[in-house]
């Protein structure tokens, strides 16, 4: 059987991606290992534009009980900080539910949807693709979006990307404190974490605290150390669902040295996470929206056309992923909060501007803080 496009994994990048194909009558196949509603290890905080992009080019998602908030809470090694508000809230979305939404806008377009198997074996030299149910497929172009240890990439001879890692606990709300079970804001942790932070992101029913180190270098012992003495400080010591996942902090240069033009990685395939933040829902359903459109435009020239899209995101991570260090200096983040505290407009816009609408970078975001704090 054969298809003009084939994407490999039902995530935010993936399914962006076959939604656009198929609504422009591409006969498209999804195929995803898993079956959804399917468990991801995430944050699940969608930044405003993240939102708006949504709302652009996929439609509104109507999910239930979601919850959202102009209140963020900082912590600087465990100390309070104060609270502020931000004008473009953070939405939390459970990522089984979000994605699960997202497959049934690929459904509703039209895509065919292959659950529950995987591509054992790329040939790309042949365009084709073997199963785990031993059922070859042929492709004219293939769009892989299968996470950040892509079997697509190994198959087409390029090197695993760098990867930070991050852990996970999800604590029921009617077993945590009762400070907890009435949260509503976003909380984050920093100084405690070389090169990272901690978040505390409260859902419906429950709770989820996360740590992350943004390094190829973690020293997971001490991460995990540091992640349990936070749980323990905030009077979570009850048993929780723990999971461990990497996040990818670069290798997007690889994807200009394969062979193949007819074959372009999105999403964490393609190592499109923000170096600094882990936020990776944003690019990947941009990324989705990039391959899809440059399909459309000019497939004989597919990666190209796509490579010229992402080029401007391309140089942002790259820069971004260089000021990590500068980015959570200890001096720097010290002085922010300590000296900035009494500054919850400063801090706010700082928040909306750089993180929830990138409508300024983190380089000038830098300079700026250095020179206020001289």
């Amino acid at each position: 059987m054969e298809y003009d496009v084939i994407i490999l994994g039902g995530g935010p990048a993936g399914t962006a991606a076959a939604s656009k194909l198929s609504a422009a009558g591409i006969s498209t196949l999804l195929i995803e290992k898993n079956k959804h509603p399917r468990e991801k290890t995430c944050a699940g905080i969608l930044t405003q534009k993240t939102i708006s992009f949504l709302e652009e080019n996929i439609g509104v998602l109507k999910m239930e009980q979601i919850i959202s908030s102009n209140q963020v809470t900082i912590r600087y090694k465990r100390n309070n900080i104060g609270q502020f508000t931000v004008q473009a809230p953070f939405v939390f979305v459970e990522r089984d539910v979000f994605d699960n939404k997202l497959l049934n806008v690929c459904q509703n377009s039209g895509t065919c949807i292959m659950e529950g198997v995987a591509a054992t074996k790329i040939i790309p030299d042949e365009n084709k693709i073997i199963l785990s149910n031993k059922q070859t497929l042929t492709y004219k172009y293939l769009i892989a979006a299968d996470g950040i240890f892509s079997q697509t990439r190994k198959q087409i001879g390029l090197p695993n990307m760098p990867a930070a890692f991050c852990i996970q606990d999800t604590f029921e709300r009617d077993t945590c404190p009762i400070s907890l079970q009435h949260l509503q804001e976003l909380q984050l942790n920093f100084g405690e974490i070389e090169l990272g932070y901690s978040w505390i992101v409260p859902y419906p029913k429950h709770i989820i605290v996360g740590t992350g180190a943004f390094t190829d270098s973690v020293e997971y012992c001490s991460l995990l150390e540091k992640h349990t003495k936070l749980c323990n400080h905030i009077g979570l010591t009850n048993i929780a669902k723990r999971r461990g996942a990497f996040v990818p902090i670069g290798g997007f240069e690889y994807q200009k040295n394969h062979l193949y033009n007819n074959i372009v990685m999105v999403g964490d395939a393609a190592g499109l996470a923000n170096p600094l933040t882990g936020e990776g829902i944003y690019h990947a359903l941009l990324s989705g929206i990039y391959a899809a459109t440059a399909y459309l435009l000019d497939s004989h020239n597919l990666r190209e056309t796509y490579l010229s899209f992402l080029q401007p995101i391309l140089e942002q991570l790259t820069e971004q992923k260089s000021l990590l260090s500068k980015f959570y200096s200890p001096l720097l983040l010290e002085n922010i909060f300590f000296q900035l505290k009494d500054c919850p407009e400063f801090l706010s816009a700082l928040c909306d501007d750089v993180v929830s609408l990138e409508t300024r970078d983190y380089k000038s975001l830098i300079m700026e803080l250095q020179q206020l704090l001289r």
